[in-house]
C-alpha cells in the first residue's frame, strides 16, 4: 500500500473538509471567544471580522482573498493548493 504514489486531489480535499470542520479559532487574535466569519484563502487563515478588517488596512495583505466561512466549500479549498507537476514546475 505504501509504495501506491499519493492522491494529492484526494489529500487536498479531505484536508479542505477538515480545516471547515473546526475548531473555529481566529488566526489573526487567537482568541477562542470571537466568532469566525471568514478565510483568507492567500494567508490561510481563519479570520473574525475584527481581524478581517484589520487585515484589509496592512499592506501586505491589503488585496486579500477573504471568503465567508459560511459560503466557502472544501473544494473551493482544495483548488487553492493545485499541485503542480514534478517534471514541469509551470503547470498543473
Amino acid at each position: 500500500m505504501d509504495a501506491l504514489p499519493t492522491n494529492m486531489a484526494v489529500m487536498s480535499l479531505v484536508e479542505s473538509q477538515q480545516l471547515l470542520q473546526g475548531p473555529h479559532v481566529c488566526g489573526g487574535c487567537d482568541d477562542v471567544s470571537v466568532i469566525v466569519t471568514s478565510f483568507c484563502m492567500r494567508c490561510d487563515l481563519k479570520l473574525c471580522q475584527a481581524c478581517v478588517n484589520y487585515h484589509k488596512k496592512f499592506p501586505v495583505t491589503k488585496n486579500p482573498e477573504i471568503e465567508a466561512l459560511d459560503k466557502l466549500t472544501a473544494r473551493r479549498l482544495a483548488e487553492r493548493n493545485r499541485a503542480t507537476c514534478k517534471l514541469h514546475p509551470d503547470k498543473p
